[in-house]
C-alpha cells in the first residue's frame, strides 16, 4: 500500500512539473545554414517558438528582420502555425552534422501548403 501511494504521489508530481514546464514553454532554435530553391545558403537568425506564437528572425548586414505567426496546433511532433492569411508546418528532425560551416544538432523542415519552402540547419539553444 505505502508503495502505491509512493508511486502516485511520484507520478503526480512529475505530472505536474510537466504541465507548469509546457504551460510557459520557450524554444529557441538557431540556424547558420538553410536549404531552398535547390541551394544551400549561409544565414544566421534564431527561430523561437512558444505556445502561442513562432518568431523566425534573420540576420543579414547587422539588420534583423522577424516575422511573427500565430500557432494554430502542435500534434505528432508537427506545430501548425500561421501568419493570418497563408498556413504553415515545421517538422523537427534530430540530425547532427555541419553545414556552411556550421554545426548543427537540428534539421527543421518548413512547409506551406505541404510544399517544402526550406530547410532550417538549426541548433536547439
Amino acid at each position: 500500500m505505502k508503495k502505491n501511494i509512493f508511486l502516485f504521489a511520484i507520478f503526480a508530481i512529475t505530472s505536474l512539473s510537466l504541465s507548469a514546464d509546457t504551460n510557459n514553454s520557450k524554444i529557441k532554435y538557431t540556424y547558420g545554414a538553410y536549404f531552398s530553391t535547390g541551394i544551400f545558403i549561409k544565414s544566421t537568425g534564431d527561430i523561437v517558438i512558444t505556445d502561442s506564437t513562432i518568431l523566425i528572425s534573420v540576420i543579414k548586414d547587422g539588420i534583423t528582420k522577424t516575422n511573427n505567426y500565430s500557432v494554430m496546433k502542435k500534434v505528432n511532433g508537427f506545430i501548425y502555425f500561421t501568419d493570418g492569411v497563408q498556413n504553415f508546418w515545421f517538422a523537427f528532425t534530430s540530425q547532427k552534422g555541419k553545414k556552411k560551416g556550421f554545426e548543427y544538432d537540428t534539421l527543421i523542415s518548413f512547409n506551406k501548403d505541404n510544399i517544402n519552402i526550406a530547410m532550417y540547419y538549426a541548433k536547439l539553444e
